[in-house]
């Protein structure tokens, strides 16, 4: 064991480099399975506290080592040498208007404690007797802790301190208590009194922190209605949202679930979603997190044949709020976010053994209800009702759609090839008229396409990839289009994939050939670069007249310097090769110099 009395070094430097060996070396012995008898622990204790008041760095990491013994060997705080150690070092050193984090940390660990220490002195004594979650004293609390100097130490960690506070938050709400009154308390007594006015960066990242904390642990509560009251209380009096949103739950966390879980959770969800409006403060952070653990609920992999019904409902909440959102809802981010996770859901179709649940809506009822709510005026585009050419598109895959039995033997799997169809469908629905590549696929790739579903061979296989080309090498895309864009662009590389082994023909390599011979192309290139360089050039320089002169053509020099000799042009035709025009010219030049 360390004895406290043989650190006694004569230099600064080596002393704080003994001690924070001893006091890491410790901190292993603490965390270690191996038990410590009493004796070791109370020594451990002693030593801790006197680190603490040694070394100001390491304050944070001696203390929580400290309570971390004090969790293992609740017997230490029975020994009147570490009681005594312990409030020197926490509450009487130095003497102090406020008490600093770390004594907060005690004084919560006491409070919890069944029996009160016996060595305490009467003053802490009547502070461990106090309720931490009472407004009056979490008022007091957060009146130390936001002090500026203790608020910078730390920056930008957030000190335990505040982790342990919400702790005992979930701990009491657990035992039966309110959480919408506990977090109410948090906000009107730390949040609220604390954010106003101008802060510095420090202060502003606790502020940060202690916000999101407090939404992940909002968010997060079991009861719905409990839950939207703690968040349009957090929306008005704590300004929750603006540019900070919780913490989505991770893919581990999620795989612990059940399926009858993910599908409670799923459509709790769904309805928070549709709860949230416009004018609530935080409306755009609290729906980014729904759909964030949304999406994350969504990726959580199942068992092949286990249905999810879930998974259909949130195609269709997608689908709704991202096509055609109600008027509570228009925040247009949102609504290409909800597009993506739309076309990202619907178009998923990998088989395996544990895969994402896949969605099963019909194709034809999502075309269906688009149209509908489009009579009704109430979707968010309307590129197909004042365009006659991707109202006729529209219309082709529908048909397509309904003589399905009819389709080309190639596409014997439909579902991949519906998905695209159907994709389409809203592409144009939704598309920029004004786009020159939408209105190529609105007169030309689409009815191409219907016609290959129907009537398609091997024998035709170069219409296929022409049309899937054209549709991959899509240049421009309005912002609301490039989800669908690249979920079509996925489908339609799959398909150039899967029938490559069916070429025969000459003509379909070299449609796929000639984007990348356009693209290694380097001719044109090279010309303007060297128009750049001629253009930039100074004329008036005689080495850069001979640089233009060995850039030009050889019979344009030739004609040239004729006109300055004409003896030299008569002797050569034009009909003679470049190696006679360079020779007389040459001949032509030394004439010129004598």
């Amino acid at each position: 064991m360390v004895d406290t009395e043989d650190i006694n070094d004569p230099t600064r430097g080596e002393r704080n480099q003994r001690l924070n060996a001893a006091l890491f070396a410790l901190g292993a012995v603490i965390c270690s399975p191996k038990e410590l008898n009493l004796e070791d622990a109370v020594k451990a204790s002693c030593f801790l506290s006197f680190c603490y008041v040694e070394q100001k760095a390491t304050r944070v990491l001696s203390a929580n080592l400290l309570f971390r013994l004090w969790q293992r060997y609740p017997q230490v705080l029975h020994a009147e040498e570490a009681v005594e150690w312990c409030t020197f070092a926490f509450f009487y050193y130095p003497k102090l208007e406020y008490f600093r984090p770390e004594a907060l940390q005690c004084l919560l660990r006491l409070m919890e404690m069944p029996t009160t220490p016996k060595q305490l002195p009467p003053s802490i004594v009547e502070y461990v007797s106090l309720d931490p979650l009472k407004p009056s004293v979490m008022e007091q609390l957060a009146n130390a802790l936001f002090r500026n100097e203790q608020v910078t130490q730390v920056h930008p960690m957030l000190h335990p301190v505040w982790k342990d506070l919400f702790d005992l938050m979930l701990k009491r709400c657990g035992a039966g208590e309110s959480l919408q009154e506990h977090l109410t308390t948090f906000v009107h007594t730390v949040i609220v009194p604390y954010r106003r006015g101008s802060s510095d960066v420090p202060r502003r990242t606790l502020f940060q922190n202690l916000v999101m904390e407090l939404g992940q642990i909002a968010v997060q509560s079991a009861d719905h209605r409990e839950r939207t009251q703690v968040l349009e209380m957090a929306n008005k009096a704590a300004g929750y949202g603006k540019k900070i949103s919780a913490k989505a739950s991770t893919l581990a966390e999620l795989k612990q679930l059940p399926v009858s879980a993910l599908q409670e959770k799923v459509m709790d969800l769904i309805s928070q979603y549709k709860s949230l409006k416009d004018s609530d403060l935080a409306s755009h952070s609290n729906r980014k997190w729904i759909l964030r653990e949304l999406r994350n609920s969504l990726l959580v992999p199942v068992r092949e044949g286990i249905s999810c019904d879930y998974v259909n409902d949130a195609a269709f909440f997608f689908l709704r709020y991202g096509f055609f959102p109600p008027k509570s809802a228009g925040d247009q981010k949102m609504a290409n976010h909800c597009i993506y996770l739309f076309a990202e859901l619907f178009s998923f179709t990998l088989k395996g053994d544990l895969m994402r649940p896949k969605s099963t809506v019909n194709p034809r009822e999502i075309m269906t209800l688009y149209l509908e709510k489009e009579e009704k005026g109430l979707t968010r585009y309307k590129t197909a009702v004042d365009h006659k050419k991707f109202k006729k598109a529209r219309n082709l895959i529908v048909d397509a759609l309904e003589n399905s039995a009819k389709r080309s033997v190639l596409f014997y799997d439909k579902e991949d090839i519906e998905i695209l169809l159907v994709l389409l469908f809203l592409m144009l629905s939704v598309d920029d008229a004004s786009n020159a590549d939408a209105t190529l696929i609105a007169t030309s790739v689409v009815p191409d396409l219907t016609h290959f579903f129907l009537n398609g061979s091997l024998d035709s296989l170069d219409m296929l990839y022409d049309i899937m080309m054209t549709i991959i090498l899509r240049k421009t895309s309005p912002l609301h289009v490039l989800p669908l864009q690249s979920c079509i662009r996925r489908i339609a590389i799959g398909y150039m994939q899967k029938f490559a082994k069916f070429i025969r023909s000459e003509e379909t390599v070299t449609i796929l050939l000639a984007p990348l011979k356009e693209a290694f192309n380097t001719d044109s290139r090279e010309l303007a670069r060297l128009d750049r360089v001629k253009n930039g050039e100074n004329e008036d320089s005689d080495s850069e007249e001979d640089d233009q002169d060995q850039r030009a053509d050889p019979d344009e020099v030739a004609d040239d310097e004729s006109q300055g000799d004409s003896e030299s042009s008569s002797d050569n035709d034009d009909d003679e090769d470049d190696e006679s025009t360079s020779a007389g010219s040459e001949q032509s030049a030394e004439g010129g110099g004598l």
